[in-house]
């Protein structure tokens, strides 16, 4: 009987200590899981986290570029500006110089030869005149309006003339153009009072026998002081 007991006790305990094993396993594995699940957790969003900062990288490096490219393209403009008055100076040279006869026609060609290569390089910088035609209409952003006339064969709020030519370039105005702009008179049906107004009326009679009823009163007063 004692050996029976003693292996029933053996038997117990060796289930007991697969059992506890297999506790001990389910245990471990469990925290592998979960070990394994919290870092493809974070690494997940670690690659979340360098994707964006990398999206923003080179968000700011397109935009940089764009920049380094918009200055590149204008880094010129001054320069342009700064030769504008001159070819200013040679058109009123070259219009001088047309209106006179004679050994001046020699002088406005090499004039006009170079206003004309004035004005290609300046085209390819991407430069180009504003000089609106008759009738145009008007643009503020790249007209500025000096006068006014009243013609009727031109349209309202149109170009009657350019007094001085504007330049622009591709990105900016550099000068706007200096216009005669047209405008037509108001017609009488504008200057007429609507219909539906509601009529003034001044009564100037009533303010004149008021007038006289106190002249009147005052003669009474006077009349009846005592000499």
């Amino acid at each position: 009987m004692g050996w029976i007991a003693l292996g029933i006790t053996l038997v117990i305990g060796l289930l007991a200590v697969m059992i506890w094993r297999r506790s001990l396993q389910t245990s471990h594995d469990a925290t592998l899981k979960s070990m394994r699940a919290l870092h493809e957790r974070a690494l997940t969003e670690s690659r979340q986290e360098h994707e964006l900062a990398l999206g923003e990288l080179e968000k700011r490096l397109e935009r940089l570029g764009r920049e380094q490219e918009l200055r590149g393209a204008r880094a010129h403009l001054p320069l342009a500006k700064s030769l504008l008055s001159g070819i200013d100076d040679l058109e009123r040279a070259i219009e001088i110089a047309t209106k006179e006869a004679g050994p001046q026609a020699d002088l406005t060609r090499g004039l006009a030869m170079v206003r004309d290569s004035l004005y290609r390089g300046l085209a390819e910088h991407d430069i180009s005149p504003i000089s609106p035609p008759a009738s145009h209409d008007f643009d503020p952003e790249v007209h500025e309006a000096i006068s006014v006339t009243e013609l009727a064969e031109l349209p309202d709020k149109s170009i009657h003339s350019v007094l001085r030519t504007g330049w622009q370039h591709s990105t900016q105005v550099l000068r706007p153009a200096m216009v005669q702009i047209n405008r037509h008179a108001p017609s009488e049906a504008q200057h007429a009072a609507p219909e539906d107004a509601p009529a003034v009326q001044f009564e100037f009679s009533s303010q004149a026998e008021e007038e006289e009823e106190e002249q009147v009163e005052q003669a009474e007063v006077v009349h009846e002081q005592p000499r």
